[in-house]
């Protein structure tokens, strides 16, 4: 058996064999599946997409589905498997993936787009999914694209990243209403407050305070809230603060007075809402200022202050 060969020459076949297929080596014995379970390099993408009738894992550039009536197919070969929910087949195999203490991703992606006139059949998968969350330990990815959940069920799902390690947040969300409970304990969890970029693809009114918004380098969304001038005071600190690592922030939200807020980057500006340019710390700022936007694009490093 292979597990009887020297860990050097295992390794060297390991190394030839493709990552999907040392999932099924991994259950041949314990030697190696501890073996296996060392290597760190399996996967870089990861991605799972959850519907009614399928489920879809992406394992780098590699396809899984899970169908109903217990199909799976990889690779052009279907098995069935009797008895099983095509979501609860697919989380089993993914907990084996996910459970690889040495597992860095690049991306990993999860979407619960369930939906139709049986809300029944959205409960019974997120029960499933909830599961299956509760027995992971911690994913370390430095890209995550969460979509299709609630709010409440976001601030369930964010916490099992690993803060140190999750740089770039996108969140598509599948309900507009932002109850503020969940918006609360949303902005204080690590995963939040250490991420460097938050983006929420859907034009939905978030309520979600500037002062918790402004440690990203970048950051998109649409607030409810209209911005004051302590907002864009806020703003301004954080460009201060921090130009080297701002890139681009923009903020869709009612603006009262956008000829005034410019006023607090440019206290001379005579002209109405527009554009200007701002510089801090070397760098150079695009701000534009309009009634129902508000976007800071770094331009470039002014690279004449360091000569």
């Amino acid at each position: 058996m292979l597990g009887d060969f020297p860990i050097k020459v295992v390794n060297i076949i390991m190394e030839k064999v493709d990552p999907i297929e040392r999932l099924t080596i991994r259950k041949v014995s314990r030697k190696l599946r501890i073996l296996i379970d060392q290597i760190s390099d399996l996967f870089e993408t990861i991605r799972i997409d959850i519907e009614n009738t399928l489920t879809t894992i992406y394992l780098n550039n590699r396809n899984i589905f899970y169908k109903e009536n217990g199909i799976v197919e990889f690779d052009g070969k279907r098995k069935v498997i009797e008895g099983e929910l095509h979501t609860g087949m697919a989380l089993n195999d993914l907990k084996i993936i996910l459970q690889n203490p040495n597992l860095n991703l690049q991306d990993f992606t999860i979407t619960f787009y369930v939906n139709g006139d049986n809300s029944k059949i959205r409960e019974t998968y997120l029960k499933i999914i909830q599961k299956f969350w509760s027995t992971l330990i911690c994913i370390k990815s430095q890209r995550s694209l969460i979509g299709g959940f609630t709010f409440g069920e976001l601030v369930y799902v964010l916490p099992k990243f690993k803060a140190q390690k999750l740089e770039d947040l996108r969140l598509d969300m599948c309900q507009k209403i932002n109850d503020e409970r969940y918006i609360n304990e949303l902005v204080q969890l690590e995963q939040w407050k250490q991420a460097k970029s938050v983006e929420f693809t859907r034009n939905y009114l978030l309520e979600i305070p500037i002062r918790n918004l402004i440690h990203f380098s970048r950051c998109e969304l649409t607030l409810k809230n209209i911005l004051t001038k302590e907002d864009v005071l806020l703003i301004k600190q954080a460009l201060h603060n921090n130009p080297a690592t701002i890139e681009s922030l923009y903020f869709g939200t009612p603006i009262s007075d956008p000829t005034e807020n410019l006023k607090i980057f440019e206290p001379l500006h005579a002209g109405g809402e527009g554009s200007i340019n701002y510089e801090i710390g070397g760098f150079q700022f695009e701000i534009h200022f309009y009634s129902d936007f508000l976007h800071i694009k770094k331009k470039y490093k002014n690279i004449y202050e360091f000569q």
